[in-house]
């Protein structure tokens, strides 16, 4: 049986990225703020968010957006346990995420194993090979619960195994965050040591799942869009400095309106949010655990994305995504 208990805000207005017209942004807005509640677990504090944002009436031209700096070829980058990870396929899909010595690493494809476990296999089948998930793992002098629905976390073989379930699709193992308990023991907190985070870097794993989950399904990889990251980051660290957590800032812009106000130009443009989670994995696999969340991430209309991330003065990371069709 699972012992971790959620708290997560779940609330989602999917159905309005083709039908609600720009017009009706305002009522929109109305509506989301009258059911969002930024609410925090007792010791992680988490929620999701997201906000598709209806069609302009009239096609704007696009300002071109540069591509990231994430390529199909490896890049190292920042984790947040304080060493280096090695990062490929951001671009194209065939995502692979692992340390220098693969002693710690993602697994998301089907047909990958981990000490007997395979992804794709009944959601149960943990439990059955390895017994009940652990209900709290150590960072430091900390004993942190395990926060969420859609995972289990177990120790083996002197790691820490997060295996993540899908719920919407059968019910079965989705993927398998492998880290070695070497580095965790090093973290004071559920949270990252200030000098090992990095935003950028963060943003740069959520992309690669992004089209890893994209491309599993059959739809086309999403391409970076450059001018969309700072609309993001500010909109990030706006909710970190003035303690909110919502999709309307309090003058009551919107993802719509910041975008233009940055004069970013689109037809389509939606916005999911993540607060709370420790890194961009957990941040993603629980963004892709609500309905809400997985149909802007899945959704084939959209063409390019753009992620901001800022830390609040706990280390909590805010995670916003902005999906963009021009």
């Amino acid at each position: 049986m699972k012992k971790a208990v959620a708290l997560l805000a779940l609330l989602f207005l999917g159905t309005w990225v083709i039908t609600t017209l720009d017009s009706e942004w305002d009522t929109v807005k109305k509506e989301m703020d009258s059911f969002m509640e930024k609410f925090e677990n007792w010791e992680t504090g988490q929620a999701i968010d997201s906000a598709p944002v209806s069609p302009e009436e009239e096609e704007k031209k696009v300002t071109s957006g540069k591509e990231s700096s994430a390529t199909a070829g490896e890049q190292t980058v920042q984790s947040i346990y304080g060493t280096p990870w090695m990062l490929k396929g951001t671009t194209s899909g065939n995502f692979s995420f692992a340390n220098k010595d693969s002693t710690g690493r993602y697994l998301g494809k089907e047909g990958e194993s981990y000490d007997g476990i395979t992804i794709g296999q009944e959601s149960s089948t943990a439990e059955k090979a390895w017994g009940e998930p652990a209900d709290a793992v150590r960072r430091g002098m900390t004993s942190v619960r395990s926060p969420a629905e859609n995972y289990d976390v177990y120790e083996r073989n002197n790691k820490e195994v997060t295996v993540f379930y899908d719920r919407h699709e059968g019910d079965v193992i989705k993927s398998i965050y492998i880290v070695p308990k070497t580095v965790t023991t090093n973290m004071n907190s559920y949270y990252a040591n200030e000098q090992d985070w990095v935003g950028k870097d963060q943003a740069e794993v959520m992309f690669g799942l992004i089209n890893r989950d994209r491309t599993a399904r059959g739809l086309e990889p999403l391409s970076w869009r450059e001018e969309l990251v700072p609309v993001a980051e500010a909109h990030s660290t706006d909710m970190t400095e003035r303690d909110y957590f919502s999709h309307t800032n309090p003058e009551g812009q919107g993802p719509a309106d910041r975008a233009r106000e940055a004069g970013v130009s689109f037809r389509i443009i939606g916005e999911n949010l993540a607060y709370g989670q420790s890194n961009a994995v957990y941040a993603h696999e629980g963004l892709m655990d609500s309905k809400g969340h997985r149909d802007n991430i899945l959704n084939p209309a959209y063409e390019e994305v753009g992620i901001g991330v800022a830390v609040d003065d706990k280390g909590a990371p805010y995670f916003t995504v902005l999906f963009y069709k021009g």
